[in-house]
């Protein structure tokens, strides 16, 4: 064996050579610097009508169902499948990232709730969350589900509020499905990967760190961009062309490119940044993804982009090793051939194939962890062009095709937007008045589904194009009785100003465009509009302003929108164009005098684009306790000479902001004063900057709040029943003593202020508003607590609404149903016998309201009343009770209907019911004309009877018995069943304690080389720490659910100087804490080097053993460092414990023979020596093993003859050959010899 051995080990050696032979010339012909590739795929379906169930939408039109079937793959299994099948290959960054829309998550839920799609999506989420699980070498997830907007809204045109709160709901969504254990992803993918600079405060602000791009708007932003209208985009203009030309441009071949493109710097990440109208500077990472080749990756995968033909016309261009070329291939994943079982599997097989073959030239990756590798530098600042992918009708800089231009003078797009301005200025305002009213809340619910882009994708088509619309018009009706219009402090909503023509003074399509360019946008206000200017000024001069036109245009959608917003539009004319740059904005004044300013845009030259060379590099504050003063620091830095000013700006809780100078003590230091820091405030403070070249700039906004003794938390109220008293408890707290009094001071039907007292009962505090005060309207409370120490605080107020859905009406034919509760039937057949529905229901019972018309006739058994359910699972169905006492002759029919024919199950006809069923009771006044209807709710196959569910229904009369439709048919009405269950409320006054964190050592101002371990603590008093965040100049650690922490810097690679070591922990609520000391790196001093140790104590050298076997041994460790064990060339598995650990290795599966175990102490970057013993696994007697080693030795024998065969005869060929070479040299010299006598 050992011969045989040997002989293997020449081959290995052979191949070796071989191998580096052709690395070599590889490295030769290609370069050593590898380009990475990383994928993105988009998973997207609306709710298809807002807002309902998809189930109930896929009843009425089949093609919903189909879009479902056809796409079982994509939205299930197939991604995770691609993914894990280059985890296995060993493909160590390799991964995706994926845009998952929360409708999509919302529909298929309901989907695998109703068991639609013949059960395909029954659990489909479990293999999205073991991959999102699944980790890279650098601890990233491999599948990433980037940050997203819940309905798929355009970005580029909706606003900083309604962007966040898209990206919350989508967030809150994706945690809910795939893990909450899982940090949300750092990046970005904007829907339509339509993309504008005026998202990243929203983007920042919601703890992104990434967003992609597409990245012909890179290059159209370029000087000397090379314009093709084979790109299918115009001109872009010019004062977007600000950044460098990167002249590197190519012409790609063997795919589809309409244009060239920049072959290295657009397919490198930069920074990019937004100044909004106060100053405040937002900067972002963008991530390009690459257009064309993305495009046509969506064809099919590996095979349908050719990738060694392509991506090798890049390589050439690769050069930059700090920077490597990273190609991002984004496209939707569940469409084409993008979304197709291929895709993910045979071609994607290929690919990996592909990469491991030239593992030197492609790196597969994800974004995080390229980014982790090579982050761009921080003042690698660029601009980006508006825009968005190619599938968006090529991504035009104006969002074309969600912003149409008017066809015989009517815009379906524009008209849309109108409408979404002015419902989203009630939204804005009831947010503000009462966020946490559950009416808001269902108006933000209904305001968000009316962003949804796919509504505007299908211009001329009624239905889409009223689709926001109908949602516009449920999200104000959902707030019309929360908002206080005499209290409005929320100036109007603007619509982001347009122009026309884009390219004033320059070139469309390459015909020359006047230079006069008129500005429109729309603009509302709940309060009406006082005034609206267009503001602009020309190469940086004084503003100047004119009054803008108001104009207003009939909608063309059904039904008609209850609130749209004007259009106001201006001209602007300007000989200088296109060289001048003109800025604008639109400002817009209520009657009651709140200003509102649109973003500030830019057409012509390119002076606007000043990235300031003023960078903040840390801000941060010390900790924060009442009545002490706290500490604002910062770090701030000028490329062209040095910050001579500083100012630090604040407001407390909302109040006139303050502003003091900053002092320079080696760090910019700003105090605020202690008489501020009071409990309960929240303090809000920027930073702004001057340096000697009269630059300027200004930090973001920084927040944090002063604890308060108290805690009232945890707030629910029972469902609200017209005259019953409403309960509402709360958890209440202090760390000051006890809970002395507590009380809950409410406003009701009497509008007159009152109280009442809590009790303490079984942990919570609990107390009653009275029954006689519980009338339909809006009962308003708040929670007022004191405690032993004096301490006192009141929670913020609570709105109810009562009546509505949850209702028990008395059943005596007069109409008491809360006039919340009607749904109106105008847009039926006909409205003559119909004149309303009411509808409610409590724990056991539906009640129906139904006024009648004059005509239907009231004491005739041939005139009847008809109401009809949709339920499409099971319409035979015959499990509804209801009454059978009628005080007046009306024949009443009750039925389930789907949409081929009406299932009758009860009818009454005379005084006799033909039903087996328990009853109840039906009254009818037929002076007031009011028929009233109880149905027992029960729990069976109508899925529609259950709490929370919609269903949809009917009303039908007809007279003298005639056939159903003779007389009048509502319109659809919907109902959403109320549960009787308590109401928590998220407290957002509840302010989560910060936790405290601790730098135990070194000391501040240590001089330090070689390797420094920093020591600490953390602490929550009220929750736990979960993560520990060190950095360290570029250097980052983190480390989770640790107390006690400890990491460690290797300082060896900086130059001598001075560095601040931050150390952040956020705790399980999201709070945060900040401790920093600095280090003096000092290269003169002799290094301090970290030794860790491991060994490993049993089993030991040469033993013998089988089956399970438990491997033991102690470690000296430092830092974050683990105890690490593998088996031969297996994979490094983390053993248990730290100083004396140990880890079982099951090695049943493994062969007879000897293993090497190995052992080490390694924090990722320190590793201790590693330690070994080699152990035999033996399950055979002891002549068996003698056998084996004879034959072996045997075999030796003859191994090494033939070994020593060849080297003979290699070494009698060697000889032979040297002594020919040796006489024919002598000859040569002989004659030569002999020719010089001569």
């Amino acid at each position: 064996m050992r011969a045989f051995g040997c002989f293997v080990c020449a081959l290995v050696i052979l191949s070796m050579f071989t191998c580096a032979f052709s690395y070599a010339e590889e490295k030769e012909n290609r370069g050593s610097i590898p380009i990475y590739i990383a994928f993105h795929w988009h998973m997207h379906q609306p709710i298809y009508q807002p807002y309902d169930n998809v189930c109930d939408t896929m009843s009425t039109d089949s093609s919903i169902r189909d879009v479902f079937d056809q796409r079982v793959g994509p939205y299930t299994t197939w991604p995770a499948d691609a993914v894990e099948s280059g985890m296995n290959a060993g493909l160590e960054h390799l991964g995706a990232q994926v845009s998952f829309s929360g409708s999509l998550i919302e529909n298929l839920n309901n989907i695998e709730t109703c068991g639609e799609c013949y059960g395909h999506f029954s659990n489909w989420e479990s293999r999205y969350y073991q991959a999102r699980h699944w980790k890279t070498s650098l601890g990233n997830p491999r599948l990433d589900f980037v940050g997203f907007g819940y309905h798929h809204p355009l970005m580029g045109l909706i606003d900083y509020n309604d962007t966040r709160k898209q990206i919350q709901a989508h967030k809150a969504i994706i945690q809910a499905m795939f893990g909450s254990d899982i940090n949300f992803s750092k990046g970005f993918f904007p829907p339509e990967n339509a993309f504008s600079e005026r998202m990243i405060p929203a983007l920042v602000d919601e703890g992104f760190e990434w967003v992609l791009v597409d990245n012909i708007h890179f290059e159209r932003a370029c000087k000397g961009y090379p314009w093709a209208s084979g790109g299918n985009l115009y001109e872009p203009n010019p004062s977007e062309q600000v950044n460098a030309n990167p002249n590197d441009w190519i012409q790609l071949t063997d795919v589809w490119a309409g244009t060239k493109i920049s072959a290295r710097w657009a397919h490198q990440p930069h920074y990019a940044q937004y100044v909004d109208n106060s100053g405040r500077v937002s900067k972002i990472i963008v991530v390009p993804a690459s257009r064309y080749l993305g495009n046509e990756d969506g064809r099919g995968g590996f095979g349908a982009l050719q990738y060694e033909k392509v991506l090798s016309q890049l390589e050439p261009y690769n050069t930059d090793p700090k920077h490597p070329i990273l190609v991002v291939l984004a496209h939707d994943g569940d469409n084409y051939g993008g979304g197709s079982e291929g895709y993910y599997h045979g071609n994607f097989n290929a690919f990996i194939d592909w990469c491991k073959a030239n593992p030197t030239r492609f790196v597969p990756t994800t974004v995080q962890d390229y980014l982790d590798l090579f982050p761009p530098d921080e003042d690698d600042i660029i601009h980006v062009e508006d825009g968005g992918w190619s599938g968006a009708d090529n991504g035009d800089p104006e969002f074309k095709k969600w912003n149409g231009d008017p066809v015989n003078g009517y815009s379906p797009d524009r008209n849309s937007w109108a409408v979404v301005t002015a419902a989203k200025n009630w939204i804005f305002t009831a947010d503000a008045q009462q966020p946490g009213n559950t009416n808001t809340q269902l108006g933000w619910k209904h305001l968000l589904n009316a962003e949804t882009s796919c509504y505007w994708y299908w211009d001329g088509q009624s239905n889409w194009d009223s689709k926001p619309t109908m949602a516009s018009n449920s999200a104000v009706t959902a707030v019309q009785t929360v908002v206080n219009k005499k209290n409005d402090a929320i100036p109007p909503t603007i619509f982001l100003p347009q122009r026309e023509p884009y390219n004033p003074g320059y070139k469309e399509w390459g015909i020359e465009q006047p230079k006069t360019f008129k500005v429109w946008s729309f603009v509302y206000d709940l309060n009406e509009v006082s005034s609206v200017n267009l503001e602009y000024r020309i190469d940086g001069g004084p503003w100047q302003s004119i009054s803008m036109n108001a104009n207003d245009f009939p909608s063309q959608t059904n039904p008609l929108p209850i609130y749209k917003a004007k259009e106001y539009n201006a001209t602007i004319s300007c000989d200088a164009l296109p060289q001048a740059c003109i800025e604008y904005r639109v400002k817009a004044i209520d009657s009651k005098g709140n200003v509102a300013y649109s973003a500030t845009q830019h057409v012509g030259g390119d002076s606007w684009f000043k990235p300031s060379p003023i960078t903040f590099q840390d801000v941060y504050h010390t900790s924060v306790s009442s009545g002490s003063a706290v500490n604002i620091y910062a770090s701030i830095l000028s490329n062209v000479g040095n910050i001579s000013k500083a100012e630090l700006h604040y407001s407390v809780s909302g109040e006139a902001e303050q502003t003091i100078q900053m002092n320079f003590q080696g760090i910019w230091l700003g105090i605020i004063p202690a008489s501020y820091i009071t409990m309960g405030a929240l303090i809000s403070y920027y930073i702004t900057a001057e340096d000697t070249e009269g630059n300027t700039a200004r930090s973001q906004t920084y927040t944090f709040s002063v604890p308060h003794p108290i805690r009232i938390f945890n707030v629910t109220y029972s469902m609200p029943i017209i005259g019953s008293p409403l309960e509402i408890r709360a958890n209440i707290e202090t760390t000051a003593g006890s809970i002395v009094e507590t009380q809950i001071n409410y406003t009701a039907s009497s509008n007159s202020y009152s109280y009442v007292q809590m009790a303490y009962s079984n942990g919570q505090y609990v107390g009653y508003i009275p029954g006689n005060e519980i009338k339909e309207g809006l009962v308003q409370f708040h929670i007022y607590a004191s405690d032993s120490a004096g301490n006192r605080r009141e929670s913020r107020t609570y709105s109810v609404a009562i009546g509505g859905a949850y209702y028990k009406p008395s059943l005596d034919g007069n109409n008491d149903f809360p006039e919340s509760a009607k749904k109106y039937t105008n847009s039926g057949t006909s409205t003559t016998d119909i004149v309303g529905v009411w509808i409610c229901n409590d724990d056991d019972f539906l009640y129906m309201g139904i006024e009648l018309g004059s005509d239907l006739k009231a004491n005739t058994t041939q005139d009847f009343v008809g109401v009809y359910f949709e339920d499409y699972s099971s319409p035979n169905a015959t499990s509804v009770r209801y009454g059978n006492s009628l005080q007046t002759g009306v024949r009443l029919e009750v039925g389930w209907w789907d949409v081929n024919s009406f299932y009758c199950e009860h009818t009454y006809s005379g005084s006799t019911w033909a039903w087996v069923k328990n009853v109840n009771s039906i009254s009818y006044n037929g002076a007031n004309r009011f028929l009233e209807l109880k149905i027992q709710r029960v729990e069976d196959t109508h899925a529609g009877w259950n709490n929370g569910r919609t269903i949809g229904l009917y009303v039908a009369t007809a007279r003298e018995a005639g056939s159903w439709f003779a007389g009048s048919v509502s319109s659809r009405l919907t109902y959403t069943f109320a549960t009787n269950s308590s109401v928590v409320i998220e407290d957002p006054v509840h302010t989560n304690e910060q936790p405290v964190v601790t730098i135990i050592s070194p000391e501040n101002g240590t001089k330090c080389s070689g390797m420094v371990i920093v020591d600490g603590t953390a602490y929550d008093s009220d929750g736990y720490i979960r993560y520990v965040n060190l950095t360290f100049s570029s250097l980052k650690f983190t480390i989770e659910n640790e107390t006690n922490w400890s990491f460690i810097i290797n300082v060896s690679s900086f130059k001598n100087g001075n560095y601040p070591v931050d150390v952040f922990v956020t705790d399980n609520e999201g709070a945060n804490a900040f401790a920093r000391i600095w280090l003096i790196v000092d290269n003169s001093l002799p290094p301090t080097v970290i030794t860790p140790y491991c060994a490993i104590n049993h089993p030991t050298n040469d033993q013998k053993l089988k089956g399970i076997i438990e491997i033991m041994g102690n470690a000296t460790l430092f830092g974050t460092m683990r105890v690490y064990v593998k088996i031969e060339n297996g994979a490094w598995n983390i053993a248990n414990g730290t100083s004396s650990w140990r880890y079982v290795w099951n090695a049943t599966a493994y062969p007879e023979g000897e293993y090497t175990i190995y052992a080490k102490a390694s924090d990722g970057v320190i590793e201790s020596k590693v330690a070994k013993v080699k152990v035999i696994l033996s399950y055979t007697d002891k002549n068996t093993i003698q056998k084996e080693i004879d034959n072996q030795f045997s075999m030796e024998i003859i191994l090494i003859a033939i070994l020593v065969g060849l080297v003979c005869v290699l070494m009698v060929g060697l000889l032979l050959r040297h002594a020919k070479f040796k006489n024919k040299r002598n000859k040569k010299e002989k004659d030569n010899k002999n020719g010089n006598e001569k």
